[in-house]
C-alpha cells in the first residue's frame, strides 16, 4: 500500500494521525502530539497502520493485532512514484492525497494521479483524500472545482479496472479518519 501526494499536501501527518491506535480522550492533546516539525518527505517513509485490535474481552483469545505496511513516497520524489510502483506485480492499493486548500497546483496533481493510475493492475483500489478540508471557506465549492480540473468523471471512466473511493480529511476534528482507516483495514484482509 502506498501513499503519494504532493509536496505539503499532509501525507505524513495523515499517517501519523493514522499510526495513533486510539483516539486520545482530548483531542488537543492528540493534535498537540502530532504536530512535530514536518519537512517534505524526499525518501519513503513507512507507518504501520493498526486496523483491527484484539479482542480484549476474550482472555483465551492470543490474537495480535492486524496492521497494514503504507509507504509514503515523498512528494519531492513525484517523478520516481513510477519506479515504485512498478516493482510491485500484485494489485495495489493507493492512498492520493490532494491539498485541497492548494488549488495552483491541481494540474500538477493530474498529471502525477493518472501517471500513476497507468500502473495500476485490475483489482486494484485508489482512495483520493482530500486534505486540509479545515483551510478552505467553501468546502463543497472547493470540490466540485477540484473534482473537475482533476477529471475525476473522465478518469473513473477511462480507469474502469479501478475501484475509486474519495474522502475529505481534516488533522483537526479528525473528519474522515474511521472512513480512511476503514478503507485501510478492508483492503488488507
Amino acid at each position: 500500500m502506498f501513499c503519494v501526494g504532493s509536496v505539503g499536501a499532509g501525507k505524513t501527518l495523515l499517517l501519523k494521525r493514522l499510526e495513533c491506535r486510539e483516539e486520545a480522550e482530548n483531542e488537543e492533546e492528540l493534535i498537540r502530539s502530532l504536530q512535530i516539525e514536518t519537512i517534505p518527505t524526499v525518501g519513503v517513509n513507512h507507518f504501520e497502520i493498526f486496523v483491527e485490535d484484539a479482542d480484549l474481552k476474550d482472555k483465551k483469545k492470543k490474537a495480535k493485532p492486524k496492521k497494514a505496511q503504507v509507504k509514503e513516497l515523498g512528494g519531492a520524489l513525484a517523478q520516481n512514484w513510477c519506479l515504485y510502483l512498478k516493482q510491485v506485480s500484485a494489485r495495489r492499493t493507493l492512498i492520493y492525497v490532494v491539498d485541497l486548500s492548494n488549488p495552483a497546483a491541481v494540474a500538477e496533481v493530474a498529471v502525477h494521479l493518472v501517471d500513476c493510475l497507468e500502473l495500476l493492475k485490475g483489482g486494484s483500489s485508489v482512495l483520493v483524500v482530500y486534505s486540509k478540508v479545515d483551510l478552505v471557506e467553501e468546502v463543497e465549492t472547493q470540490l466540485i472545482k477540484f473534482r473537475s480540473l482533476l477529471r475525476l468523471p473522465h478518469i473513473r471512466d477511462h480507469y474502469k479496472n479501478i475501484a475509486f473511493s474519495e474522502v475529505t480529511y481534516s488533522l483537526y476534528g479528525g473528519q474522515g479518519v474511521p472512513y480512511i482507516r476503514d478503507f485501510i483495514k478492508r483492503l488488507c484482509n
